[in-house]
């Protein structure tokens, strides 16, 4: 399943405002996605609406000239000490570049990278290659070479894999493809470590993160990675084609002029866009509220994990939280959809929910309050099977839904919060 499942019969989105969205029928659900990361400043943002209105008359194929670069560099300054290395048209064009200037720095003759089992790095051939998931490679033949995968929590098993030809260490701070997990505490510092013990880089995969989400424009500064390289794209630019690459080495920066890494210039609109959403993150206090709300989800939805025995495991980064279930996710999915909430997955049994940064304590109760009804509901119709089974009546649940869901409407008839 992939992070974001969306089937066929599901509703097809007609507007959206703020942590809303409307469908042709006019019903409105509570995105707790933020449009699979995209939206991460609400739908229809004002900051990013006026821009796109500045740029309603330009050409797509208009190319920013350096000045927007040069803001685009100056919007992002405040958030990290990484400077930008490179601006790309897209996510796995960005991871790629990484790949490529790691592999540059040594002249090619260090081309090996260790990567991780669960990791998920894009859908070109070398970044599946380069992903942790076996089935994401099936039926394509030879895949790409130079790629290690180690387990995500033996750092010794990391450190042996090094040779003389190891370029360096490849990681997403969070296994977003693999339950949304987390690793063990310290583990990413150690490879840290690792890497710097063996003139290694150390790269940091952020591409399927929204920036922001974790509190700091980045998880590798809420983590306190400093990693040599980290690659971002989700939420940057409002879903616009955009990956940007950030870096402290002085190796990679002086190797972005190299010929062989030079990037075609990003259209004026990208880039406009992009250097609106930094600019508003900082203006609008984002992150601050991003970390308070985080806290007050933490309140929210830790209870709920605790009171029902189906939920294995509760697991959080700023406003980004997973449960992992013994119930197939994609059928609590749909309860929460007839309740007009919108979660996402992370897994077959782990739902996720990645709400916009600017998102209200309002809508997040609204949320919780719907979770808990449909969690009450698996939990009675769990009870009943058991009560059948002691009358020796035939029952056979089959993973099925609950037939009569008592919806969060039913409990509170009103609307999801509308905004101002």
């Amino acid at each position: 399943m992939d992070q974001q499942t969306i089937q066929n019969d599901w509703p097809t989105w007609s507007r959206g405002q703020g942590s809303q969205l409307w469908d042709q029928g006019d019903s409105v659900c509570l995105d707790m996605l933020a449009a699979n990361r995209q939206s991460i400043l609400g739908h229809s943002a004002t900051a990013l609406q006026k821009t796109l209105l500045d740029h309603r008359d330009s050409l797509l194929g208009t190319h920013d000239s350096g000045t927007l670069r040069a803001d685009f560099d100056a919007s992002l300054q405040p958030f990290t000490s990484h400077c930008v290395a490179a601006i790309l048209p897209g996510a796995d064009l960005a991871v790629e570049w990484a790949i490529a200037v790691t592999r540059r720095r040594s002249a090619g003759q260090k081309f090996k990278i260790i990567t991780l089992t669960g990791s998920y790095h894009g859908r070109t051939l070398a970044l599946r290659s380069a992903s942790g998931e076996p089935h994401a490679q099936e039926n394509l033949g030879p895949l790409v070479a130079g790629f290690l995968h180690q387990p995500c929590d033996d750092v010794a098993k990391v450190a042996t894999a090094i040779d003389g030809q190891t370029a360096a260490i490849l990681v997403q701070p969070i296994l977003t493809h693999a339950g949304f997990d987390l690793y063990p505490d310290g583990f990413l510092k150690q490879l840290r470590r690792i890497a710097d013990q063996h003139d290694l880089l150390f790269i940091v995969d952020e591409t399927q993160l929204p920036i922001g989400a974790s509190g700091q424009l980045t998880c590798s500064d809420a983590f306190d990675l400093n990693p040599d390289l980290i690659v971002l794209a989700s939420g940057l630019a409002g879903g616009l084609p955009i990956g940007a690459v950030l870096s402290d080495n002085d190796d990679i920066i002086a190797l972005a002029s190299d010929p062989l890494l030079r990037c075609e210039p990003i259209s004026t609109l990208v880039m406009s866009v992009a250097i609106t959403t930094l600019q508003a993150i900082r203006n609008q206090g984002v992150l601050s509220h991003v970390r308070s709300q985080a806290e007050f989800l933490n309140q929210l939805i830790d209870p709920i994990a605790s009171d029902f025995e189906f939920v294995r495991q509760f697991r959080q980064c700023g406003l980004m939280v997973s449960l992992e279930m013994e119930l197939e996710a994609l059928a609590v999915q749909r309860q929460l959809l007839q309740a007009g909430v919108l979660l996402g997955a992370a897994g077959p049994r782990t739902l996720l929910l990645q709400p916009a940064l600017t998102i209200d304590q309002e809508s997040l109760e609204h949320c919780a309050k719907c979770l808990r009804n449909v969690f009450q509901a698996w939990e009675h119709q769990a009870t009943t099977i058991v009560g059948w089974a002691d009358d020796d009546s035939p029952a056979d649940s089959g993973g099925t839904e609950p037939s009569e869901l008592p919806s969060s409407r039913e409990a509170d008839t009103s609307d999801p919060p509308r905004p101002d």
